[in-house]
């Protein structure tokens, strides 16, 4: 009788490096599909990730503080930018009115007005998705 797990242990370096080939070569495809499964997930995934961090809180707050180490400025600028600069009153994109966000072009200190703009939240992770 074959048995697949004794198979599997006996090729699993071979199957390891022809996997790694192929995402190699298809890199794009990969992202794209991992997308798609993402936002057909997006709720699951959301719900998992909180109660994740409801049940993992110490997780959280070293995961925060490895953050804030490891960007300080990203961190400063968005404070600053936060505490010192209005938003415009509509989307440099698209002019709605509604769940407006910075978009941080540049990430320089002293922030200023051209390094940043305002977009609704929509704009803004479209922008993000462009940016990648």
């Amino acid at each position: 009788m074959f048995n697949h797990k004794e198979w599997y242990l006996r090729n699993r370096e071979k199957l390891m490096k022809k996997q790694k080939e192929y995402y190699q070569e298809n890199k794009d495809r990969q992202r794209r599909e991992s997308r798609k499964r993402y936002f057909r997930n997006r709720e699951k995934l959301k719900e998992q990730a909180r109660e994740y961090k409801k049940e993992n809180p110490d997780k959280e707050k070293q995961y925060h503080k490895k953050y804030q180490k490891a960007n300080p400025l990203i961190l400063t600028v968005r404070a600053y930018t936060r505490n010192y600069f209005q938003k415009e009153k509509e989307c440099g994109v698209c002019d709605s009115k509604e769940s407006l966000e910075f978009h941080h072009w540049v990430y320089k200190y002293p922030v200023k007005q051209n390094h940043f703009s305002t977009l609704c939240n929509p704009c803004h992770k479209i922008q993000h998705l462009i940016s990648k």
